[in-house]
């Protein structure tokens, strides 16, 4: 029996394109007579105006067309900006209190960051997948130093803002409660490199999606639903096994 040599991996396989267009014998790029797609120009913030050199303003062979030439440069600029309020103190002279003006919302501890700065931390964690140092560092040298967040302000920012969207919740919730069919399923995720599940109510019709974080999927993890329970049963027809969701409400 004779062994042929194998083809070298390095060895590129020649292969013909098939090429149904036609050729059409005009010249790549841009063809006379077609429309460009441009970027679309903004309101500026500051406008420049160039002064015309001399050499037309000053010839009689040039005259103005009345149309101005406009050009633009999109530029994003971080900066840290502070914002403080001071009052005056004053202290009883017979109990010795010490009494001052109210601050405006917001203004509880000598530094406080405002939701910009927990947005763009919050987004940074959770859309973009920094890590907590790297989240510090950036915002850090984004800002010459004046940002620097600590540890557990980017721990308690998930908290934070779920619980200033409970009215969004309770929206949602409303909406895929009166909502003809509503899709649940568990989907795998990850939390501290340890497995974990979340559970999906969806209703397409109603245009409304809730994600609950859950340990365990299954019954254990329905359990402690807010406002609502769901319960598993199995459909053995034919012999398919696969998942039917009821929903049940529960009165407060």
């Amino acid at each position: 029996m004779k062994i042929l040599p194998s083809r070298p991996q390095n060895r590129k396989r020649e292969r013909k394109k098939n090429n149904s267009r036609e050729k059409t014998g005009k010249k790549p790029g841009g063809q006379p007579g077609h429309k460009g797609h441009t970027r679309k120009q903004h309101t500026p913030d500051v406008t420049y105006e160039i002064p015309a050199p001399a050499e037309y303003t000053d010839n009689p062979d040039y005259y103005e067309t009345g149309k101005v030439i406009r050009k633009q440069k999109v530029s994003v600029i971080l900066n840290a900006q502070i914002t403080e309020y001071t009052a005056k103190e004053y202290r009883n002279r017979k109990t010795g209190a010490r009494v001052h003006a109210p601050f405006p919302e917001g203004y509880v501890n000598e530094v406080n960051y405002d939701g910009t700065v927990k947005a763009l931390a919050f987004l940074l964690g959770n859309e973009c997948g920094f890590s907590h140092g790297k989240i510090r560092r950036l915002l850090s040298e984004l800002t010459d130093g004046e940002i620097e967040i600590s540890d557990g302000m980017i721990n308690g920012l998930c908290a934070e803002f779920s619980s200033k969207t409970d009215r969004e919740k309770e929206e949602i919730i409303k909406k895929l409660m009166t909502s003809p069919v509503m899709n649940v399923d568990f989907t795998n995720a990850s939390v501290n490199r340890k497995s974990a599940q979340v559970l999906v109510l969806a209703s397409p019709s109603a245009d409304a999606a809730l994600y609950i974080g859950r340990e365990k999927k299954g019954h254990k993890g329905v359990e402690g639903t807010p406002r609502f329970s769901l319960q598993l049963y199995f459909n053995t027809d034919k012999g398919c096994m696969f998942p039917f969701f009821y929903l049940f409400v529960h009165r407060i």
